[in-house]
């Protein structure tokens, strides 16, 4: 089906604008947002997003069409709250040295109690689309790296996660807004390189045309997150025996935990391929991200315990 378009200039961002898109077809930015801001815009006492004129915003703003959709997380965890807005113009402000982004609607909140103006509980969240179906709520895996491929020559250590390869994503229910967490195994150790959050599904050609890497391995299906919202990989960031038994995964007979073969080594094939977790899971891998991400940087492997992120 067709549809009409038109070109708007808006301050030096010049873009074509399409009729009426649904939200599916919307492009989306991601970004993180302070608590008062996000709570201003959930209750629509705020119904215009500013953000500095710089290359970074400047480059990001002319790539997306308008409206786009602008996905605003207040904190890193997979349950920080946050909300997704349509935005319908885009102005540049020269005098104040902003771009002004306004909101036409919101289309999506998560992890928030709107009656409360605070961060909700409430682990099932759900989203109108164009047609008034719901979306399942997102959810939270594990993808299993060969330990071959740990090493800096093939994944360079501290840049953000933006891809991953297999080919049963979709056929194991992952979909994009769920967020990934990249381990893998040496020596029956568990080790955890960061998350990612899935903005799309793609082919190995366009996740390489995304990415610029042309070594990208055979794979039918890709993660890919073009904005680079992932933390940085950590190659050297190990689960001690006790932290790595309190990871639980879904399953249809209830929570379940990796499987040992000893008191302090993994099986080797407990974290291959894709397994949900559970959200608690979830919390705490989000937990040990932090903690070892805001420590200063030391050479070798760091072991984390349950005493350092309190579970």
């Amino acid at each position: 089906m067709s549809r009409s378009c038109s070109t708007h200039m808006t301050g030096a961002i010049s873009r074509k604008t399409f009729s009426t898109p649904s939200l599916d077809s919307m492009e989306q930015l991601t970004t993180t947002i302070q608590r008062e801001w996000l709570r201003e815009i959930i209750a629509r006492r705020k119904t215009v997003e500013y953000r500095e004129i710089k290359p970074y915003w400047t480059e990001r703003l002319e790539k997306v069409q308008r409206p786009f959709l602008l996905r605003l997380i207040n904190g890193m965890t997979a349950r920080a709250p946050e909300v997704t807005v349509q935005i319908d113009r885009v102005r540049k402000n020269v005098a104040s040295g902003n771009y002004e982004l306004h909101i036409g609607r919101v289309v999506e909140v998560r992890n928030w109690n709107k009656r409360g103006e605070s961060p909700s509980l409430i682990k099932d969240q759900w989203r109108p689309t164009n047609r008034g179906r719901k979306i399942m709520p997102k959810r939270s895996w594990t993808f299993h790296w060969q330990i071959r491929s740990w090493k800096q020559e093939f994944n360079p250590e501290g840049v953000p996660i933006r891809a991953a390869g297999s080919n049963m994503f979709r056929r194991r229910g992952v979909s994009p807004g769920d967020s990934v967490y990249i381990v893998s195994l040496s020596a029956g150790e568990l080790y955890l390189g960061g998350r990612m959050t899935v903005k799309a599904i793609v082919s190995r050609e366009e996740a390489i045309r995304i990415t610029k890497d042309r070594n990208l391995f055979q794979a039918a299906e890709w993660l890919v997150d073009p904005d680079r919202d992932g933390t940085p990989l950590n190659l050297h960031r190990k689960l001690d025996a006790a932290l790595a038994k309190r990871i639980t995964l879904r399953s249809k007979h209830g929570p379940t935990p990796y499987k040992f073969v000893s008191d302090t080594e993994l099986d080797n094939q407990t974290t291959r391929g894709v397994r949900e977790l559970t959200s608690e899971s979830a919390e705490m891998l989000d937990r040990i991200i932090q903690f070892t991400d805001a420590r200063p940087k030391k050479k070798g492997v760091v072991t984390v315990t349950a005493g350092d992120v309190a579970v």
